[in-house]
């Protein structure tokens, strides 16, 4: 009903806050589309204030996140997923491989954890984030860069998501497929190429 009195009235600019927080998922993804077919018929921008990132992936074109007043990060979904500006905005999308290293002669290093890679960067210190889907089950006949076991698992739509523990280190990895051949307590090998792994743009010298 707010939103149809506001239609009413043929505004240029429709400001939603939380709109959805109170409603069932049935008809919260309901509405989603509504609103999404109300934005592209009318040609109107469309403002929508959410913490649920699965609403703002469905319905904006451009996303901004804030904290503290502040905008960290606008762009659209992918290069909000695939390309965070630095290591808040990662939090906030919920990324879980999160580490400080240093690189020296071509080794990286991450801080706190006997992990060491070959990689193609100058030296110094910085932020680096692991995608869970970049993260895989090595190969015998490939070196092994993460040795750790598995602590929890959770089934998802695809595939599974393992939270593996090596020394002082948690990592988040997401396996696909239907078969869970991945067994708690169980001690894995994992590999994730260097060309893979993500540098941040900012916050460098931050603490994560």
């Amino acid at each position: 009903m707010a939103i149809a009195r506001a239609l009413v009235l043929e505004p240029k600019v429709l400001l939603m806050d939380e709109p959805f927080s109170a409603l069932d998922e049935n008809l919260r993804e309901n509405l989603r589309i509504l609103i999404r077919e109300i934005h592209d018929n009318r040609k109107m921008t469309s403002i929508l204030v959410t913490h649920d990132l699965n609403e703002a992936f469905f319905v904006s074109d451009t996303i901004s996140i804030m904290k503290s007043g502040n905008i960290l990060q606008t762009g659209n979904v992918e290069t909000i997923l695939k390309k965070p500006k630095n290591s808040k905005v990662a939090k906030f999308l919920g990324y879980k491989n999160l580490f400080k290293c240093e690189v020296k002669n071509k080794e990286m290093t991450i801080v706190d954890a006997e992990y060491k890679q070959n990689i193609d960067k100058k030296d110094g210190e910085y932020n680096v984030l692991f995608f869970p889907e970049d993260i895989i089950l090595a190969n015998e006949d490939k070196k092994m860069n993460l040795v750790g076991q598995i602590e929890n698992q959770r089934r998802l739509l695809y595939g599974y998501t393992l939270d593996l523990k090596s020394k002082n280190t948690k990592w988040q990895v997401f396996v696909s497929g239907e078969n869970n051949e991945y067994q708690l307590g169980k001690i894995e090998n994992w590999h994730c190429d260097a060309s893979k792994i993500y540098f941040f743009e900012e916050d460098n010298h931050e603490r994560l």
